[in-house]
């Protein structure tokens, strides 16, 4: 093979290498797993200039088999007519998944139900408002704090390593919020 065409071999996967995306569930240990810890630090932050939100064809369920973790999710899937997911991806060279979100509609209420999961370790700029809470309940012996506000409901809480993020876009009332996580925490179970 001549140089020219060793070059242009070489050329082409550089770029593949370099250009082409990481695949979603290609991670074995999960979100959040690879962040660099040489920083000393207790917890990484990120802003949103630090990731880019990738929509993806997986569900929450997929990825969590794939990953094999345990992460908790509404089995939903063959009932909701509204189905969305999206990795959270870093853009510096690892591409690591920092965050995992789901948005699908309960169809017992038709409420529109969002789910983020990230690793304990980590922060993420957005999620302030979400950790800015009124009120805290006991689930199945895990602390969930949460909050109504106007027409929206927050609810956090951590479990297996990682936090739990939920938005409830016009819920119905107080019991139907916290019907949610025990909705997911019965999965531990």
């Amino acid at each position: 093979m001549s140089a020219a065409a060793l070059a242009v071999v070489a050329l082409g996967i550089f770029a593949m290498v370099k250009f082409l995306p990481t695949d979603v569930g290609g991670m074995s240990d999960g979100i959040g797993a690879d962040i660099d810890d040489n920083s000393g630090a207790e917890n990484k932050y990120f802003t949103v200039e630090d990731y880019d939100i990738l929509e993806v064809e997986k569900t929450l369920k997929e990825y969590a088999l794939e990953i094999e973790k345990p992460l908790l999710y509404f089995d939903w899937y063959a009932e909701t007519d509204y189905l969305e997911s999206y990795a959270w991806r870093l853009k510096d060279k690892t591409k690591e998944i920092i965050c995992f979100q789901e948005e699908l509609v309960d169809f017992n209420t038709g409420c529109v139900v969002q789910i983020f999961i990230i690793d304990v370790d980590l922060q993420v700029d957005v999620f302030s408002e979400d950790e800015n809470t009124t009120n805290s309940s006991q689930i199945a012996g895990v602390s969930i704090d949460w909050r109504m506000k106007d027409d929206k409901a927050f609810l956090n809480f951590e479990y297996q390593g990682y936090r739990y993020y939920l938005r409830v876009k016009e819920p119905i009332d107080e019991p139907y919020v916290l019907s949610l996580a025990e909705e997911l925490l019965s999965q531990k179970l």
